[in-house]
């Protein structure tokens, strides 16, 4: 009898401490429940807001100028989102920026677990930091499918993510047709079976459905091997680096 080949270990990464032991200059630091806030005293010359790309660049800098290097340099845009507010009946002002960075490990995003959330008033002033960034411990875990077991997992979780969005509205009359259009490789937080938060790696699943002519933003992450969090895992006798 030919044994199926397994895809081997898989890295993933263990939670081990949520406290951030540095302070930034000209702040005050606020601990909150599950992130750090920072508030800024300081002024930038700024007249207004740039657009989203210069946006982007801004808000790299500044973490650059006053984080920790191995936060900085392990972090990416993912939102640049404007706030607006009413001036009069005709007119729209731009009242500030948000901007959401997430954590990067081996050039892969990851989906939970970490952020960085900075905002900006109308004069591109930054006003306050708030940080999520735990420190994990670098595990291997040895897998217990096959790929094409994994594979078969995937696409029998997609098919039922498609029926039961069908299953909701059908009562109410509506038609949802939907489609999947990309695959990405990430890094998404989950809990095991004793509630220790991990990060394993996943496949985010990106597409769209249309709902009554209106069509919306489908994602669906799924671990790449569901054994990691739905059974007991199996730990290999491996030790990797810590990450901050």
């Amino acid at each position: 009898m030919k044994q199926k080949k397994l895809n081997g270990a898989l890295v993933v990464y263990e939670e081990q401490d949520t406290h951030l032991n540095f302070t930034i200059d000209g702040t005050n630091k606020e601990e909150k429940e599950d992130y750090t806030s920072f508030h800024f005293n300081g002024k930038l010359n700024n007249k207004h807001l740039p657009q989203e790309s210069e946006m982007r660049a801004i808000a790299q800098k500044e973490v650059q100028l006053i984080l920790p290097s191995e936060i900085a340099d392990s972090c990416s845009v993912t939102v640049v989102g404007y706030e607006y507010q009413q001036r009069d009946q005709d007119s729209v002002q731009v009242v500030g920026s948000t901007i959401i960075m997430h954590r990067l490990i081996d050039g892969l995003p990851v989906r939970g677990g970490s952020y960085i959330e900075l905002f900006f008033d109308s004069t591109t002033t930054l006003l306050t930091l708030n940080i999520k960034w735990p420190k994990y411990k670098q595990k291997r875990i040895l897998s217990k499918s096959t790929l094409q077991e994994q594979k078969e997992n995937h696409q029998n979780k997609l098919d039922s993510y498609i029926n039961h969005l069908n299953e909701e509205t059908s009562a109410q009359g509506i038609i949802i047709e939907g489609e999947i259009t990309q695959a990405v490789s990430t890094i998404k937080e989950w809990q095991d079976l004793s509630g220790k938060r991990m990060l394993v790696p996943a496949i985010t699943y990106i597409g769209e459905c249309t709902e009554q002519g209106k069509k919306h933003p489908v994602i669906l992450d799924l671990p790449v091997d569901e054994t990691i969090i739905s059974d007991e895992p199996t730990l290999a006798q491996y030790t990797g680096d810590d990450y901050e």
